[in-house]
């Protein structure tokens, strides 16, 4: 790039990240990049101490989704506190939109 800054070329050359992934490659990706299995993150959710009425709904969110946004807020929260950094979630919704 022509007349681009260092960091501009940086930027430029960074995958960019999807905004949204498939439950199915979301759940075989986060097994790939961190080792969490999608029942672990499921038993995480049921032994969160909140209310009992949005735990529910959350998970139905979640089991009955076809896509997960990669700015969801709960999706997010829930990674922070499974120990997922932002750079991995980035990496999960990167790599796992290239399974077939």
């Amino acid at each position: 790039i022509e007349g681009a800054t260092p960091q501009e070329i940086l930027e430029a050359s960074k995958p960019k990240i999807p905004e949204e992934i498939s439950r199915m490659k979301f759940e075989m990706q986060v097994l790939l990049t961190t080792g969490i299995e999608w029942d672990e993150i499921i038993a995480y959710i049921v032994a969160l101490e909140m209310s009992q009425l949005y735990k529910k709904l959350l998970l139905i969110r979640l089991k009955r989704c076809v896509t997960l946004k990669r700015e969801d807020t709960d999706l997010n929260v829930i990674s922070s506190l499974m120990g997922i950094t932002q750079e991995q979630l980035d990496e999960i919704f990167i790599n796992g939109n290239l399974i077939e």
